[in-house]
């Protein structure tokens, strides 16, 4: 699996990116935007992120903002939006699951594992009755 963790805060990207290495391929961006570009740049490739990991608060944007941009890809990868606050309203076109921090490191693999499938059925091309 090929994951992006999303976080302004460098050193918790990079926590999170070792503690996830030895389950795949992770990446690691610090600013939203350039994260935006990353994934769109591989998207429909062999090198397209399966998971984006990201924090919800962030300076220059949130994480609901680069599950928007993300969204108008045409195969978007699962988004999971990781916060402290738990008030938050995550609309489920959007996002696949809300991972609450603090978590440790068994908290975090059984929440990817159930967030992976739920963006596989999100993503699962509906059929047209009338086709």
């Amino acid at each position: 699996m090929r994951i992006l963790v999303v976080d302004d805060d460098a050193m918790v990207g990079r926590a999170i990116t070792r503690q996830l290495r030895r389950d795949g391929v992770v990446c690691c961006e610090s600013e939203p935007e350039r994260a935006i570009e990353r994934v769109g740049a591989v998207a429909g490739t062999d090198a397209r992120f399966d998971m984006v990991l990201c924090d919800y608060g962030m300076p220059t944007m949130t994480g609901l903002s680069v599950a928007q941009a993300l969204s108008n890809l045409a195969d978007p990868p699962t988004f999971v939006l990781m916060t402290g606050l738990h008030d938050i309203d995550a609309p489920a076109d959007l996002v696949d699951g809300v991972l609450f921090k603090p978590f440790g490191v068994d908290r975090l693999k059984t929440a990817l594992t159930a967030f992976a499938d739920r963006g596989r059925r999100r993503r699962r091309p509906t059929l047209n009755p009338a086709a």
